[in-house]
């Protein structure tokens, strides 16, 4: 196809330099995924046992199952929206697809890098359930230069949007605003259009309000004191100017600590500033003795505007 438009168009592949730039890390990352995906989806492997919930509890009556530490589908009716167009394909291509999003949503946190942080076990035991909890990271990282990102992290898990305390403590009042004004439009137009799934979601989530699940996969700490710990960590790194504070804020505030959720914490790195160098590294200390010597030769040099005996007095001592 891209050879018939240049045929077409007299367009020269050559100068529009659409290379592609090998890198082995990028591309054996992107490899494994579409490999990885591609035998979930053609049965010769199992994947996605989280995913397998919102496929099966799904639309027209998504909360027809409410015991969270068995089975449920738990978020918004407008996540519930979103996903049922991927539930009218075959489970083994829908859990495909929904792992290839996960994938995706790694690559959005670690780039090049995507391929090393798998060896992060949290990471590969969310990627094997193909839960949101990378998404939600995902969402919260993008959220720092985009708020309406926020809006995923509200409408799927809710309270990691603790971590929004960010923009407050900053003072940021203009991207708080649009964060929470984006949910509340999104959750103002499916609670006009379907009212009655909003009521059996609370209903379900009233329901499992202290359920923590089974304790051998989960971080034993309250949601309360996590949430406290999370304005904490959030507060002290928005006004140090700490962005790598903001997914540890995410993980803290999960409703349900698994272990699995802890995969955000891979963005750790790559938000973390640089520390600036306080002497340029270009000129070595050969450069630099050189810039020294001039800058004190200059110093000496008469002013032609005031005069020969003006200039000495301008000498440096």
């Amino acid at each position: 196809m891209i050879w018939l438009a240049s045929r077409l168009r007299g367009f020269n592949l050559r100068r529009a330099n659409l290379r592609w730039h090998r890198d082995p890390l990028r591309d054996g990352y992107l490899l494994a995924a579409c490999l990885w995906c591609l035998a979930i989806g053609l049965g010769v492997i199992d994947g996605a046992s989280d995913g397998r919930e919102y496929y099966r509890y799904r639309l027209p009556d998504p909360y027809e199952w409410t015991d969270y530490s068995v089975h449920g589908f738990f978020y918004t009716p407008p996540i519930a929206f979103a996903v049922y167009p991927l539930t009218l394909l075959p489970w083994t291509w829908f859990a495909a697809t929904w792992t290839g999003l996960m994938f995706a949503g790694l690559y959005g946190l670690a780039g090049r890098w995507s391929f090393l942080a798998l060896l992060f076990p949290p990471v590969w035991w969310e990627l094997q359930a193909a839960n949101v909890n990378i998404l939600i990271g995902l969402a919260a990282v993008t959220g720092l230069r985009w708020a309406p990102a926020w809006a995923f992290v509200f409408l799927t898990k809710i309270t990691p949007g603790i971590a929004i305390a960010w923009f407050a403590f900053r003072r940021e009042w203009r991207m708080l605003g649009i964060a929470i004004a984006v949910t509340l439009a999104i959750v103002a137009v499916s609670f006009a259009i379907t009212p009655g799934l909003w009521y059996e979601w609370w209903a379900s989530l009233t329901k499992n309000v202290g359920n923590n699940g089974p304790g051998y996969f989960v971080v034993p700490l309250t949601l309360p004191v996590r949430l406290l710990l999370a304005l904490i960590v959030v507060g002290w790194g928005a006004l140090t100017d700490r962005r790598w504070t903001v997914p540890v804020a995410v993980c803290l505030g999960m409703p349900v600590l698994w272990f699995n959720a802890l995969a955000p914490l891979v963005a750790i790195p790559f938000l973390v500033d640089r520390p600036k160098r306080l002497v340029a590294p270009a000129f070595g200390l050969r450069g630099s003795l050189r810039l020294a010597l001039r800058s004190l030769g200059r110093r000496g040099t008469p002013n032609p505007r005031k005069g020969p005996d003006a200039g000495e007095a301008q000498i440096a001592p």
